[in-house]
């Protein structure tokens, strides 16, 4: 069993991964089996969803996660109301 099937298991399931994802049950199959690739935004769910068990990197290899972990999102700015 690969990382992104152990993961979706982990998870609780496709049902409970599709749901947390926003999207198909359907498509967390496609990437258990490999037919699809996962989206590297829902490796990060996945791997929150177990707790750090199983990492991003073990899912998605290719993935610069050292790169994606270091940076942050911009601020919002600041609106005003008046």
């Amino acid at each position: 069993m690969n990382a992104i099937s152990l993961a979706i298991q982990g998870a609780g399931g496709p049902a409970k991964v599709a749901r947390q994802c926003g999207v198909s049950v359907q498509a967390v199959c496609f990437w258990r089996d490999g037919k699809r690739t996962l989206p590297a935004e829902h490796g990060i769910t996945l791997e929150k969803m177990n707790e750090g068990r199983i990492r991003c990197e073990q899912m998605l290899p290719d993935v610069d996660w050292a790169y994606i972990r270091s940076t942050k999102p911009a601020p919002l700015p600041e609106v005003s109301h008046g």
